[in-house]
């Protein structure tokens, strides 16, 4: 049985837009970026398993950054983050050049 409640919402048509486009960005269905939104405002837990509130912090933190270095945008940063994670694995002291 869903758990969640059913719920009609009206929303200006230019808000529904951005929402729209921001759900596709974060590969979220549009309701669950509202509710990811919404929950993340109210500083409330995304899961449903009962996990802690530092552990759904958390694991919220990570998905939001993934998703964001993931967006077409952010590849060189990606790059350059990965860069320094395979520099710091190798010894070295900085990113790596080139890319």
């Amino acid at each position: 049985m869903d758990e969640n409640i059913r719920s009609q919402l009206r929303l200006p048509p230019a808000l529904h837009q951005e929402l729209k486009v921001e759900a596709e960005k974060s590969g979220r269905s549009l309701n669950s970026e509202i509710v990811h939104r919404l929950m993340a405002s109210l500083s409330m837990p995304t899961t449903s398993s009962g996990g802690t509130q530092a552990g759904a912090s958390s694991s919220r933190l990570v998905a939001t950054t993934a998703a964001q270095l993931a967006a077409p945008e952010n590849r060189a940063k990606l790059e350059q983050i990965l860069g320094i994670i395979l520099s710091a694995e190798q010894g070295g002291a900085g990113p790596r050049e080139g890319g």
